[in-house]
């Protein structure tokens, strides 16, 4: 099994890598301030299925503090967009955001 470890890549993105953890420490939830998932970004734990570029106002946080992220201008939102990864749908940033 793996646990997540954080690198800090700026005050504002982080990069999760996995590191060796045992099957009892799963799922790592202690300390958990944001938890975006591409795939749900609506948040009620069902993977989504768009079937076109969709622009998203919010993305829904899945951690138990409840910090979901949303852009109020059209112009600079991000789009998930479907069946990128593995048939599942990614968020894609253009740098506008």
């Amino acid at each position: 099994m793996n646990r997540w470890s954080v690198i800090l890549l700026s005050a504002t993105a982080a990069l999760w890598l996995p590191t060796a953890a045992p099957a009892d420490a799963l799922p790592i939830t202690a300390g958990l301030v944001l938890q975006l998932d591409a795939s749900d970004v609506d948040g009620d734990g069902l993977t989504d299925t768009p079937t076109a570029l969709t622009a998203l106002a919010t993305w829904a946080d899945k951690s138990p503090g409840g910090n979901d992220v949303a852009n109020g201008s059209a112009a600079a939102q991000p789009n998930q967009v479907p069946g990128v990864l593995n048939g599942l749908p990614v968020v894609r940033f253009t740098g506008s955001e």
